[in-house]
């Protein structure tokens, strides 16, 4: 668990542009974590605009996050600040040019190259003024940042020209290990404050280094001063600001502190000639005195290319700040010694016997009020914070936390503790473990999940617990506890109890009985003779009997040729165990098949028995080796820029029967590969494709099967070539040419907002754009930021698909497609509902007098229309198309409002047809669109397209009958009854399908539902109940069968439970249920139709956990 962090953060984030305000903001929102479970939360809030892949680590749950934060940063950082202070080493664009210009700018976050384990060095050498100058009076102090950490080496002395230092130092990255020696105390900037050391040669092996420093002298000064802003009175404390200067080659920080009444205090530090990046932090944590000071200023560029520059003024900014009081609930007064409470950044106390409290909080963008008690250990009621939501009360899940944009006003909110609720006891073993292990303890209900994780010392027979809990009085509460020993002597255990929470606190005590383990099955696991692993091989083995299954997952590690195994049941049980097992096994490596043993070894057929009786069984295995060889090499136009890995498949019509991935280094121009494997028969034709497998290879395209042909590889599964690889006796020689992924193909230009649309200070505008042949469509986004009305986009095509006539165009909010089929009636008298809208992602907006809900094409003139059929045609030679900017359509553009739906019917037609006009009329006018056509039963298509904004009603004359369209599929006479249809700011509204003879008897609804099977991800298909509940919640009916009655044509939700866990399903879709939530509210609603409804499979999402080692799970 603890590497995945790094995956996240690490690898993701050098390839990220962030814009300048989302740097900052996630910079001073780590900067602000109180707690890893915070920490975790930022990460999470910030994952979008950051571009970070949280898909494994949001599985988590918030402890969960909270353990994985602490590790990372306990293991690698050490400490919460110093992990923000590795994150601090922002480079951010030289190039970043004046918002007045127009155009766009970004800031790069740079972090260490690639994690590795982290090792220590050692560094000495010697510090020294240049030409054997003397430190001044007070002499020079001298500081290294490394790998992300600040060191204090030494302190040239007033007098001296040198000092010696040496250290041991902590290395996290496998390259580009820069040294950077920081001088301060220098007033009068005669040297460089920051003087670098390239990257060093430094390794794990390779981590004893002497390196001598001159400080060379300052080619230029930067300075002026730090100033409180004109409507920011003078402060009665001392406030700490900090001014960080960086650019490509230099990143340090100066320390200053703005006296108490004074106003400004001045900066100077020496530099090299270059231009500079300047951003200012005050230290406003806790002191309420300065929440109305924002803790961190935009960007300044400073260029001494041409000279010093020495006046600048950086302005201490004011920002709004939310105030009111910190109270106690029911008026209950504080506890002797009072209470210590956060509040956003500010800290309070509750006086003893005193129930309230004053605070104020500056709030950044995009920030929620959260609220902590700091006090520890008091007597009395216990009271606890949360976070601040809508409803106006303290929360602990983060999720129902209200969040504020820049605060265009000052907020008074007042907060009330929560009094704890609290599930505590005592984890009982029944005999002390020889081992350390872990306990983990999750309680949840319908209102809260929890979980907490303790650590088990050898020799320990009882474990205290304590789990927060939200206020929950009288619900089911259930208690997960999963015990772990480190050691094989035990038996992983797991178990589920149950009770209602009805006191501030429970005590809740736990009896563990804990299982001794027998060895059931032992050996060694070896590659044939004098073969060693070229890389880390895994072995699954499986152990079956007709009462028992085994599972056991073992590794062969590079360079070794063997490993241990061994197979567990409970020692108490042993006799249980007899009886005949069969041994199979997958190595993944050779094939994807599943291998059987027996005498002779491994192969595809049947295997044999393996006798077990009341005893442990020794069963020595080698692998086998494989029977074909594919070589060949990979082809590379030109070299990736990053990384490649390349998926090979070999597979039947029936499955994958291997599978490997290649690794293309960095900068590469190609690889020689060879691969090993094992075919199973000769009894089928092999089909071979490969895949890039991961993004972030420019130039290369990712994601596409390509299939061996006769003509190298296809993208055409139908002109895919099959070869016989069991009847190869030679290496299969196969060279993978990677042009046909080569992105050599594009269309770019400039995506321009209309003068009126304005992007907010602290928001961002994110459009997507697309191009289409018919058959395949790219796309990409464009980020306006706040300050810029343009910014650059580049649509990538591949060499495969090049071909054709291009189309390309823009897709701004909830875009409703055109239907190619009428939809399924609802039940009689429900709603069919306007298409619903969409989330924005956290900080995005869409400008004002933005048109949006259209696709909108770049038209034959170099315009836009809103038709496909007008759009301008791109064929792609060698290259692409420059400079094809798009001008984004504003409000004031006349667009069109579609109306629109299907004719059908469900009685018999006759076979001539009835004749049927479909008619739009405007009711204010009288105007009249009409389409008519001769009916034959089939479903006809009718679409209307107007502008301007109006109100229409449809009409139907049918075989001489008028009708009018009413709500949900009906037909009417009555004129009064008819639907108007708005169109005002409803760009298409196309679900206005009408049934002739319209009117569904409620037998046509479900009367029973048909559920074949639940199964969960670890294959769980029996003691699953399947619950039917109506809209409001109220339980319908529950079995363990299949075929569950619904009485009446009503919307039901469909939920399950097992041990004690309840869920729900989302996501409703024909045939299977793909998504499962614990909140009712956010279940589907579903119909079943027709009258009689099967589901062939459901998957439920069951948190269910290990039940022994080698016992499956």
């Amino acid at each position: 668990m603890k590497n995945l962090l790094f995956v996240v953060l690490i690898i993701f984030l050098p390839v990220v542009a962030l814009a300048e305000d989302a740097s900052a903001v996630f910079l001073k929102e780590i900067n602000a974590a109180q707690s890893y479970v915070q920490l975790g939360e930022i990460i999470g809030t910030r994952a979008g605009e950051m571009g970070l892949d949280l898909t494994e680590y949001n599985k988590l749950t918030e402890s969960g996050k909270a353990t994985v934060l602490q590790e990372l940063i306990g293991n690698r950082y050490s400490s919460i600040s110093n992990f923000v202070m590795a994150f601090e080493n922002i480079i951010i664009s030289s190039e970043t040019p004046s918002k007045s210009s127009g155009s766009g700018g970004s800031s790069v976050i740079v972090v260490p190259s690639v994690p590795i384990e982290p090792y220590n060095c050692y560094i000495s050498g010697v510090i020294s003024l240049p030409g054997g100058e003397f430190a001044p009076q007070g002499g020079f102090e001298v500081s290294l940042h490394i790998d992300g950490c600040i060191y204090d080496i030494g302190v040239i002395p007033e007098g001296s020209s040198s000092v010696e230092y040496s250290g041991e130092y902590q290395i996290r990255t496998s390259s580009n290990v820069i040294l950077r020696f920081i001088l301060l105390g220098d007033e009068e900037a005669k040297y460089q404050t920051c003087t670098n050391i390239e990257p060093l040669p430094l390794s794990e092996e390779n981590n004893t280094l002497n390196v001598d420093v001159e400080i060379p002298y300052a080619q230029h000064k930067i300075g002026g001063v730090l100033r409180l802003a004109e409507d920011i009175e003078v402060l009665d404390d001392d406030l700490q600001l900090r001014a960080y200067i960086s650019n490509f080659d230099t990143m340090f920080s100066i320390y200053k502190t703005l006296v108490a009444g004074q106003r400004e205090v001045g900066f100077l530090v020496g530099v090299a000639t270059a231009e500079y990046n300047i951003v200012y932090y005050a230290d406003t944590y806790g002191i309420s005195e300065f929440q109305h000071i924002l803790e961190e200023s935009e960007a300044l560029v400073i260029d001494v290319t041409d000279g010093d520059q020495t006046d600048i003024v950086i302005p201490v900014i004011g920002q709004n700040y939310i105030e009111g009081y910190v109270r106690l609930p029911d008026g209950e007064p504080a506890p002797e010694g009072g209470l210590s409470v956060s509040v956003g950044r500010a800290i309070v106390e509750i006086p003893q016997g005193e129930f309230q409290a004053y605070y104020r909080t500056g709030m950044y963008y995009e920030s929620c009020l959260i609220c902590s008690v700091l006090t520890e250990d008091y007597s009395g009621t216990q009271f606890s914070g949360g976070y601040y939501t809508t409803e106006d009360v303290l929360s602990l899940k983060h999720y129902n936390a209200a969040y504020f944009d820049n605060l265009s006003e000052n907020l008074i909110i007042n907060l009330i503790l929560r009094k704890m609720q609290w599930i505590e006891g005592v984890i009982a073993l029944s005999e002390p473990l020889n081992c350390d292990g872990t306990l983990s303890i999750s309680t949840f209900s319908d209102l809260y999940d929890y979980n907490n994780d303790l650590d088990i010392k050898a020799g320990t027979t009882s474990i205290p617990y304590f789990i927060e809990i939200e206020e929950n009085a009288g619900s089911p509460c259930y208690i997960n506890w999963q015990l772990i020993p480190n050691g094989p002597e035990y038996l992983e255990l797991f178990g589920s109890e149950e009770f209602a929470v009805e006191e501030p606190f429970n005590q809740y005590n736990i009896d563990v009985q804990v299982v001794k383990a027998a060895v059931l099955f032992k050996g060694n696991i070896s590659l044939p003779e004098g073969v060693s692993a070229s890389e880390d091989i895994g072995v699954c083995l499986n152990f079956e009997s007709e009462n028992y299954s085994y599972s056991h997952d073992c590794v062969i590690d590079t360079g070794e040729s063997s490993t241990e195994y061994a197979i567990y049941g409970r020692e108490a049980d042993i006799i249980n165990y007899s009886g005949d097992y069969t041994l199979f096994a997958y190595i993944p490596y050779l094939t994807n098949a599943q291998l059987f043993y027996d005498v002779s070894g491994f192969s595809f057929e049947s295997s044999f028995s393996i006798a077990v009786e009341n005893e442990t069984i020794l069963q020595n295995l080698v692998l086998p080796a494989p029977n074909r060889v594919i070589t060949g090499r990979i082809i590379m136009p030109v070299p990736a820029e990053n990384e490649l890995k390349i998926g090979i498949a070999v597979n039947t019509d029936y499955q994958d029967t291997y599978y490997k991935s290649i690794t293309v280094p960095k900068g590469s121009e190609g690889l020689d590969y060879n691969i090993g494997l094992l075919i199973p028969s000769e009894n089928y034709d092999y089909t071979i494709r490969y895949v890039i497998e991961n993004s972030g290879n420019y130039p290369y395209y990712s994601g596409l099967e390509m299939y061996l042909s006769d003509n190298g590889f296809t993208l055409d599964y139908n002109e895919r070539r099959t070869v016989d690889l069991y009847g190869e006796l030679e290496p299969f020689e196969m060279n993978i040419d990677l042009s046909a992924l080569y992105v050599n193909a594009y269309i770019k230009g400039e995506f321009i907002l209309p003068d009126l649309c304005v992007i907010p200070d602290g928001r961002y505008f994110k459009c997507s754009l697309f191009a289409t042949n018919g058959n395949r469509t790219e796309s990409c986004f464009v980020r306006v930021d706040a300050g810029y009305n343009k910014a650059c986009y580049i649509i990538s095509v591949p060499e495969a698909y090049k071909g054709g006539e291009w189309v390309v165009y823009y897709a701004l909010g909830n875009v409703v497609s055109e239907p190619n089929a009428p939809a399924v009636p609802p039940r009689p008298g429900a709603s069919s509902g306007s298409g619903g809208s969409f989330p924005l992602p956290s900080g995005m907006v869409f400008p004002e007098n933005l048109l949006i809900g259209y696709n909108i094409y770049i038209a034959q003139n170099g315009g836009l229309t809103f038709h496909e059929e007008q759009a301008r045609k791109f064929t792609f030679g060698d290259g692409g198309f420059e400079n094809i900017d798009i001008y984004a359509l504003g409000t004031d553009t006349p667009a069109p409002r579609i109306i629109g739906g299907f004719f059908t019917s469900v009685v018999a037609i006759p076979d001539e047809g009835v004749n049927v006009s479909v008619i739009l009329q405007n009711t204010a006018t009288g105007e009249e669109l009409a389409q008519s056509f001769i009916f034959t039963g089939d479903a006809v298509k009718y679409k209307f397209e107007t502008y301007g904004e109006g109100e229409y009603i449809l009409k139907y004359i049918i075989a001489g009958e008028t009708f009018y369209y009413k709500y949900n599929y009906k037909l009417t006479a009555d004129i009064g009854s008819a639907t108007v249809i708005e169109t005002a700011g409803i760009p298409a509204q196309y679900k206005k399908d009408v049934y002739y003879n319209n009117i569904y008897p409620d037998s046509y609804y479900a009367e029973h539902l048909v559920v074949r099977k639940i199964v969960t991800h670890v294959g769980i298909e029996t003691n699953i109940k399947l619950l039917i509940y109506n809209t409001d919640g109220v339980l319908l009916n529950e079995a363990y069968k299949s075929t569950v009655v619904i009485t009446g044509a009503v919307p039901v939700v469909l939920g399950y439970s097992i041990g004690g866990y309840k869920a729900y399903f989302t996501d409703y879709s024909s045939g299977s249920v793909w998504g499962t939530t614990t909140d009712f509210s956010e279940a589907a609603r579903i119909y079943v139709i027709p009258k009689s409804s099967s589901i062939e499979q459901l998957y439920a999402d069951v948190p269910v956990v290990g039940m022994a080692n080698g016992i499956g799970t």
